[in-house]
């Protein structure tokens, strides 16, 4: 039996947090003096509870019957809303209470900001411009660069720790965060601008780490960035916010050299891309030679040893390949796709790895390259100018004698 308007007048009058009573049409019938902390009209009985809240009629017997709350801001302050219905029946009016939470909220926003965020940054070139300038150079140049950081690191009110001549960790709120990704990371061009005396500017490579469990994840974070900013050859950052990546810069060529460290760097690099997707395709050159189906077979291994999956794209080889092939099939360890196969299952979360080539024109299957942006490029030919744009992960090393040595 529904309640009359005088008790449902006691009970709004009676109950101790700001409340309404809402009829089947979504008008308010009934609301008690607290609303005032609500909303600033003096008389809101009538009014369209949609109109003043956002929240529909729908919206609100749904909350009723799964027990659910929304949130709402108004006046200023943040409330929870609790919804109960007058009685059992479907038709009967809806009780919406209001809880003010505009404290626990501001305590989970000053939470936010202040959880701690670290950057890793990198001065790309710092040992080639040693190399190829005088002392003089080199202190007014590490000089400046030093100053473009510590400028940077100041900007976002940030802890700057200085690890080497060449690397930085700075410690910074979460506060500062967008305000940096808005910017698209200017102190990159401000760096770049720096003449370096060499015939190649300087550059910095940045990564940045943010909502890790614990400052320790916080800073694996931000080294899985940096590896992903040096392994896509620098001059760029790279936000890792948990397993989202955002990629920024990357404006200059980077130098090629023999790096005994950089395997590493791309080792780690390439673990953080297979974690992210959902399958892995390898896939080398046209007519492939001993190289290209080499390196394919040992980073199939190399999947493997870190507990992924891999297919290899091919759809028929040379004489010179047909042993080689054939063992590599009846081992069972490797699995060999067709062009036409690998277009089926292609998604965009697959992480397509490209062994010795870099040239669109000159892969298995372009038509792969299209369905993905996840692509990552090994290779020991010198770089052309119809690279393949963009790969999340480059290692392009003239130096090496094959892909193979690469892998």
């Amino acid at each position: 039996m529904a309640k009359t308007n005088k008790e449902e007048q006691n009970i709004t009058e009676q109950a101790p947090l700001p409340m309404v009573v809402v009829d089947q049409k979504g008008k308010i019938v009934e609301r008690n003096e607290a609303m005032k902390q609500v909303f600033i009209f003096d008389e809101i009985k009538d009014y369209d509870f949609f109109a003043l809240s956002g929240i529909r009629l729908e919206e609100l017997k749904d909350a009723a019957e799964n027990k659910k709350s929304r949130v709402i801001e108004r006046n200023d302050r943040v409330f929870r809303l609790f919804v109960r219905r007058e009685s059992s029946s479907e038709n009967s009016n809806l009780y919406v209470y209001f809880l003010d939470i505009t404290g626990y909220e501001t305590l989970k926003v000053q939470y936010e900001n202040e959880k701690i965020c670290v950057a890793r940054i990198n001065i790309d070139n710092y040992d080639e411009m040693k190399a190829n300038t005088s002392p003089e150079t080199q202190i007014t140049v590490r000089g400046k660069v030093d100053k473009q950081i510590r400028a940077w690191a100041s900007g976002i009110k940030g802890s700057l720790v200085s690890v080497s001549d060449s690397a930085y960790i700075v410690y910074f709120e979460k506060r500062y965060a967008d305000e940096i990704i808005r910017s698209k990371f200017s102190i990159l061009d401000e760096v770049r601008k720096i003449e370096s005396g060499a015939d190649f500017p300087m550059s910095l490579s940045i990564g940045i780490g943010i909502d890790g469990k614990s400052i320790q994840e916080t800073r694996e974070f931000a080294d899985a960035a940096l590896d992903l900013a040096l392994g896509r050859g620098g001059d760029q950052a790279v936000v890792s916010q948990g397993s989202k990546i955002d990629y920024y810069g990357g404006k200059s060529q980077s130098v090629e050299k023999g790096n005994k460290g950089k395997s590493r760097v791309i080792a780690h690099a390439l673990e953080r891309l297979l974690k992210q997707s959902d399958r892995v395709m390898i896939m080398g050159h046209r007519n492939p030679d001993m190289d290209a189906f080499g390196s394919a077979l040992g980073m199939v291994r190399v999947c493997q040893m870190m507990g992924y999956n891999a297919n290899i794209v091919l759809d028929e080889v040379n004489d010179t390949l047909t042993e080689i092939y054939r063992n590599a099939q009846e081992q069972g360890n490797y699995s060999i796709l067709k062009k036409k196969r690998a277009l089926e299952m292609i998604t965009p979360d697959t992480l397509l790895i490209i062994v010795d080539t870099h040239r669109p024109s000159y892969v298995e299957c372009p038509e792969l390259l299209e369905k993905t942006d996840k692509i990552a490029v090994i290779d020991h030919h010198r770089k052309a100018a119809d690279a393949i744009k963009n790969p999340l992960l480059s290692y392009i090393e003239s130096y090496a004698s094959s892909a193979s040595e690469l892998v």
